[in-house]
């Protein structure tokens, strides 16, 4: 533990310092963008072809397909609301509240391209964390989701939980759903890019007046958080 760094920080920010202290807790939480585009590489590792040079062949192609993404976001600066299946009624915007290393796990379900935001900033704009519920639970909560806007939320809300070796379990990807579309103006904190698209991404960030941080997400990797 940083000692001196943390004591700074609560002497700056109290309580939400001690939080930010805790490696299995994170302040931030991450949308990433166009999974779509690592199904390849999902179903190679599924057949056990394992080749580097063709894997990171994939992986680029990969990364272009969510800069794509990424790039219609910065210059509409908005994070779309669109439908999950199974709650087509509840169209919401996805996040994660991984740590660091779980966000790097995450990047390779979802994409490399994240938008990184304030849990508590997005959590006064409507944001909630999602409810990992049995399947009784889960049946109980789908029957009642028309009787009300609460109601309707907590079944937007709502992920099935099977333990692991079961159909799904995706509880480690802790997941936030705000049920409309998000503005970057005035949340975004920082981009998470491939190194390849930094410059790129910069150049884009600061004509739509968005100047954050930009966190290269190879560099990440190699540091090991």
């Amino acid at each position: 533990m940083a000692l001196i760094y943390d004591l700074a920080r609560f002497a700056k920010s109290g309580m939400r310092a001690m939080q930010g202290a805790q490696r299995d807790w994170s302040p931030y939480l991450v949308h990433f963008t166009q999974a779509a585009s690592l199904q390849a590489i999902r179903w190679l590792l599924d057949e056990l072809y394992t080749d580097p040079k063709y894997i990171k062949k994939c992986l680029d192609y990969s990364d272009q397909e969510s800069y794509k993404i990424a790039a219609k976001i910065i210059t509409s600066g908005v994070l779309k609301a669109s439908s999950i299946h199974g709650k087509e009624s509840n169209p919401c915007v996805c996040f994660s509240e991984c740590t660091m290393s779980g966000v790097i796990g995450h990047s390779e379900r979802y994409g490399r391209f994240g938008f990184a935001f304030s849990k508590s900033d997005v959590y006064q704009e409507g944001g909630r964390p999602c409810v990992y519920a049995d399947d009784d639970i889960y049946r109980e909560a789908m029957k009642n989701k028309d009787a009300g806007d609460v109601a309707a939320r907590l079944w937007g809300l709502m992920n099935v939980y099977r333990p692991v070796g079961h159909i799904q379990d995706y509880s480690h990807e802790r997941e936030w759903r705000i049920f409309r579309d998000f503005s970057l103006r005035g949340h975004l904190l920082a981009v998470i890019v491939p190194d390849q698209y930094v410059v790129d991404v910069r150049s884009r960030l600061i004509k739509k007046k968005l100047e954050v941080p930009i966190l290269p997400i190879d560099m990440l990797y190699d540091w090991g958080v």
